[in-house]
């Protein structure tokens, strides 16, 4: 990196480095000129600059982990000098765990808005949400808790109401909410990018403890087991918290969230809430999970007629909403979806139905490739199924009429998989990936609509 007293957005300055025969500069920065013009102004003093980037340029991004990067770069400067100049650096402070101001869990202590929830009205929740408030509230269950289900079908929206109506009763004077997701899909069919994603998990832990006010050592060798100790001590401990970890799937290090949550020391009497659309199963030996689908025919028309109240002549027939609940399946986000963008661009209901449901146009490809293109990657990538063996599995609900359920017999023949152990590996996933449901106690099989038409006229 080179240093100097001017930046300049123009190819210039690289110019006039390459005519000085300077090959291997890789950046230019200019807040060490100071120090390199003083340097060398005294003759023969040595210096030596350790920089962390921590600005950013991107609307996209913040600013949230500026004391990470300069207590890392803090660090890396100390360790070089204390290996070229042996016992010269000063040792890295530790922080130290004084108590803090409370958090009550039902004020804005910053969780609100880090959660993407967009709603002030529940519909079809009444026997989901009071289960996970138990959960939540009983000091002798499971200290990690799984909401599991299809992308859209309101997981998000579940832990928020969970969070904001029980953590009080269940004395969690904290809350901490970190989400992995970067995209969310809009009410009108937009793709908008997140400003409180955070995908890499120390990046998570770093943040969990700035919203907590938990003082750790930001050392990323270090972050994880220094968490787990300040939550253990006998004043975090008398400070029990609450942890959301929202979209744990779209985390690329999801299995190393999973292994540090599981550790014994982590939880109790703190817990943690994770929504993700692959079962939890999958990679945490205990954790007590709550499938959520969506809402049944009666909640999607109740949502569908408060979403379309607020506008003057937009009503919605039997047809309509017949129509709706056949496409939607029940997930919140499609109906949300369907209806508001038929009253944004003046459309029918139908007609924006049949948009959403035709995966060749560009609103059902945006939607089928959000909702499912990376459940069927993972389908395809997970150990023993492979390409052939996803595209079967998925494709066997092609033959049948749009809504029928397959036996399990049937479902094996449709799949043209010939070997029943690898169909077995293949049925399995799929359902750990929210791709396939279980009905009739698991002895029938269906398969969300759209994603029916995503698979079979994509």
């Amino acid at each position: 990196m080179a240093s100097g007293d001017v930046v300049v957005k123009d190819g210039l300055t690289w110019d006039t480095l390459r005519a000085s025969g300077v090959e291997t500069v890789a950046g230019l920065e200019m807040e060490a000129a100071t120090i390199a013009r003083t340097g060398a102004g005294l003759g023969k003093i040595s210096w030596l600059v350790a920089k962390g980037v921590m600005d950013y340029a991107d609307p996209r991004k913040n600013d949230n982990v500026k004391q990470f990067a300069a207590r890392a770069s803090a660090d890396v400067l100390l360790q070089l000098i204390a290996t070229h100049l042996p016992g010269t650096a000063p040792a890295m402070p530790m922080t130290s765990h004084e108590p803090r101001p409370v958090v009550d869990a039902h004020s804005d202590g910053g969780w609100r808005r880090r959660a993407d929830v967009d709603h002030d009205q529940l519909f079809g929740t009444q026997e989901v949400l009071p289960r996970i408030g138990k959960a939540l509230v009983n000091p002798d269950g499971d200290g990690l808790i799984s909401i599991f289900g299809p992308g859209g079908a309101g997981k998000t929206t579940l832990a928020y109401e969970a969070v904001k109506q029980f953590a009080g009763d269940g004395g969690f004077t904290r809350v901490a909410w970190v989400s992995a997701k970067l995209s969310h899909l809009r009410d009108l069919g937009v793709i908008e990018t997140s400003r409180h994603t955070r995908t890499g998990w120390l990046d998570m832990i770093a943040e969990v403890a700035e919203q907590l006010d938990v003082r750790v050592d930001l050392h990323p060798a270090r972050l994880e087991e220094s968490l787990a100790n300040a939550l253990q001590s006998s004043i975090e401990i008398a400070r029990p918290c609450l942890i959301v970890i929202d979209n744990l799937e779209s985390a690329p290090d999801a299995q190393l969230a999973v292994d540090f949550l599981t550790r014994s020391p982590v939880l109790r009497p703190h817990k943690v809430v994770l929504t993700t659309r692959n079962s939890a199963r999958l990679i945490a030996p205990t954790v007590r999970e709550f499938a959520w689908h969506g809402l049944d025919s009666d909640a999607v028309r109740e949502f569908a007629a408060y979403l379309a109240a607020d506008t003057s002549g937009f009503e919605l027939d039997d047809l309509d909403v017949d129509e709706l609940i056949s496409m939607s399946g029940g997930i919140p986000l499609l109906v949300k979806v369907a209806v508001r963008l038929a009253v944004h661009t003046s459309q029918p209901l139908r007609t924006v139905i049949d948009q959403v449901r035709n995966p060749g146009g560009e609103l059902g490809s945006l939607v089928g490739q959000f909702l499912y293109e990376q459940s069927m990657t993972a389908l395809a990538a997970s150990a023993g199924v492979g390409d052939d063996n996803a595209i079967g599995l998925m494709n066997s609900f092609c033959a049948r009429p749009d809504g029928e359920s397959l036996n399990l017999e049937d479902f094996f023949e449709l799949s043209l998989i010939a070997d029943r152990a690898q169909f077995e590996r293949a049925r399995t996933t799929a359902h750990k990936l929210a791709l396939i449901r279980g009905v009739d106690g698991n002895r029938r099989f269906t398969i969300h609509p759209l994603l029916r038409d995503f698979v079979c006229r994509g």
